[in-house]
């Protein structure tokens, strides 16, 4: 494929957050190893003075920028404000100057604000660039308190933003269907999670056996749902580690749910863990927990972490909604209860441990699948295929 360059809108933060960056740097790397420069642009800044980013960079061979001049989030009302408009104006300049100098190919949208589609399919059109949207999420599935403007606009953004761009990714069969079934010409390209195996690498410590959940602490309902289906398993010998962020508040409950447990004494909380910590917890642990909900939220999207414990070469357990049904099989490259229920839940978590060499077996046809559906440098090659057709030999 002929060099062609993208730049990567849409959301403030890289490279430090959650899932959705984390989705950013997998798929930029993946791009770059299949031949696309890859820049991504952050509008406004939204981290503290003590990260040290500088407002333009590079990490980990992608650049970045940050067009309203800084990384960080200032504290004053009127400073966020004016660079908020700065960065708006900047973002534009930017784009237009590099596309004159024929040094932008393509624009490639990750947000879930209809509003930000809008402001790119506007620039697109200007420059006559195409416009591809990652979209991750079903937005009006989300359980969450929102005001009617944040309600209209994710709204708007479920029905129309396919409608405004060129090309579309999606992270799930069921955003697929929904796309495919309101836009039927529309070319589409599903992504699950994605992700960098080279991360997962190294020799493993030993360690007693422990089951590992991780997730926002905002999930204080799915992660009492893990404790207490720990506490059922009645699973002797193992260790429950939970590795959780969250606001101050969230994180107390936490604890208080913690205390509260009768197994409390075998429950280890980990918190704001540098990343290849986090994935050497994975690597070591007996077995990693995911469970979903037959919600449409869950259904929907696709855990980044499912591709993570894929990559960390250990045994699985999960529940049999959504994008697990697609990829996984109870007993060969994952342990999956039928239904989001305690007792369910447990069990699988005490049929692994009582088989242990069937869970080894269980392990390795995880990371066979991750290797083969997840992997960012398969995946970067699809999606730079996806974006430039007319450059596919």
């Amino acid at each position: 494929m002929k060099k062609k360059n993208i730049f990567y809108v849409g959301y403030s933060g890289f490279p430090i957050g959650l899932a959705q960056v984390e989705r950013q740097k997998q798929i930029a790397r993946g791009l770059i190893h299949a031949g696309c420069p890859v820049t991504v642009i952050c509008r406004k800044g939204i981290h503290t003075p003590d990260n040290g980013l500088a407002a333009k960079g590079e990490f980990e061979n992608i650049p970045y920028i940050y067009t309203s001049g800084s990384s960080y989030r200032p504290n004053s009302f009127f400073q966020r404000n004016w660079e908020k408009l700065v960065g708006l104006i900047r973002e534009a300049s930017f784009i237009i100057g590099k596309r004159r100098n024929s040094q932008v190919d393509a624009l490639l949208v990750t947000t879930l604000k209809f509003s930000d589609v809008i402001w790119y399919w506007i620039i697109g059109g200007l420059t006559r660039l195409p416009v591809i949207i990652d979209t991750v999420e079903f937005n009006s599935s989300m359980d969450i308190r929102k005001g009617i403007v944040k309600k209209i606009d994710e709204g708007l953004y479920d029905k129309y933003s396919p409608l405004l761009a060129d090309r579309v990714i999606v992270i799930s069969d069921f955003l697929l269907q929904m796309v495919r079934g309101r836009y039927p010409n529309k070319p589409l390209l599903k992504i699950p999670a994605i992700v960098d195996f080279t991360k997962f690498t190294g020799p493993l410590k030993g360690s007693d056996p422990y089951f590992l959940y991780c997730a926002s602490a905002n999930y204080l309902e799915i992660i009492a749902f893990v404790i207490k289906s720990y506490e059922v398993s009645n699973v002797a010998g193992a260790k429950l580690f939970l590795v959780c962020n969250g606001s101050e508040p969230q994180m107390n409950k936490l604890r208080e749910l913690i205390r509260n447990s009768k197994s409390s004494a075998n429950i280890v909380l980990f918190s704001a863990l540098p990343y290849q910590d986090l994935v050497d917890l994975y690597r070591n642990s007996f077995a990693l927990l995911i469970p979903l909900r037959n919600t449409q939220q869950d259904v929907a999207r696709f855990p980044h972490k499912l591709g993570e414990y894929c990559a960390a070469s250990r045994a699985i357990i999960t529940t049999n909604f959504g994008e697990v049904k697609a990829y996984f099989k109870d007993g060969k490259n994952a342990y999956i209860a039928n239904e989001y229920d305690v007792p369910s839940f447990a069990a699988k978590m005490s049929e692994a441990f009582e088989n242990r060499q069937l869970t080894e077996e269980v392990s390795k046809q995880a990371f066979i699948t991750g290797k083969e559906s997840f992997d960012n440098v398969v995946l970067g090659k699809k999606i730079a295929d996806f974006i430039f057709p007319e450059c596919v030999n």
